[in-house]
């Protein structure tokens, strides 16, 4: 057993301290303040992943920082390549360093630039959101790189029926996990209001095919 050392949002952070707008505006206008909010962000989160590599008991990272939602990027490649994309390879290169796997969180669809995803350092991507993007198409497309962690939808746990959710557990696991780089999860954070029943049954059905 070992610690998931986790932190993110460097793009994140940097928009929602000045608005989606203003952050918008500021990237047409003058993208001062976006640089400077930006650098300053990412070395303290940066700092967080050469403290936490260096810890034996964490056995990975994990980095999280939504660029997507269920119909595209949230804002043009040139962008991320921008204010993103540096961030998430100087971690890649952390975990790199330091032999330890990096998983990175983004909701939404990541087509457009899951290569650059890849050469960025990442091992492993969730939570694969099953409204954006189809699991087993990421699987034939990257599964030769990267392993896939999630995809099994909040709204179906929450409103599911137990045999619905085993379907959907054992689909994944035939289809996306037949010669191993799959782990079982939701589709996104688990929620309150997401049924404790249907939750268990996502986790045992795992553990009654994996036996």
């Amino acid at each position: 057993m070992g610690i998931i050392g986790q932190y993110g949002d460097i793009f994140t952070m940097t928009w929602e301290m000045m608005g989606f707008e203003n952050f918008s505006l500021a990237l047409f206008e003058d993208d001062t303040i976006i640089q400077l909010i930006n650098d300053k962000v990412g070395e303290i989160v940066l700092s967080m992943f050469r403290n936490m590599s260096e810890l034996d008991n964490v056995k990975a990272l994990w980095y999280s920082d939504d660029i997507a939602y269920t119909n595209g990027l949230m804002v043009s490649p040139d962008t991320l390549e921008k204010y993103f994309f540096p961030w998430l390879k100087k971690i890649g290169e952390i975990a790199r360093q330091t032999k330890k796997p990096l998983i990175y969180h983004s909701d939404g669809i990541l087509f457009d630039v899951m290569e650059r995803l890849i050469e960025c350092g990442i091992n492993t991507l969730h939570p694969i959101e099953p409204k954006a993007m189809d699991i087993v198409e990421v699987k034939k497309r990257f599964g030769d790189r990267i392993s896939l962690i999630g995809n099994i939808d909040v709204d179906l746990l929450a409103r599911g029926t137990k045999d619905e959710i085993r379907k959907n557990v054992l689909f994944n696991i035939e289809n996306v996990g037949f010669n191993g780089g799959y782990c079982v999860g939701s589709g996104n954070s688990i929620p309150e209001y997401v049924n404790l029943d249907n939750y268990i049954t996502m986790i045992e059905t795992a553990k009654s095919f994996s036996y």
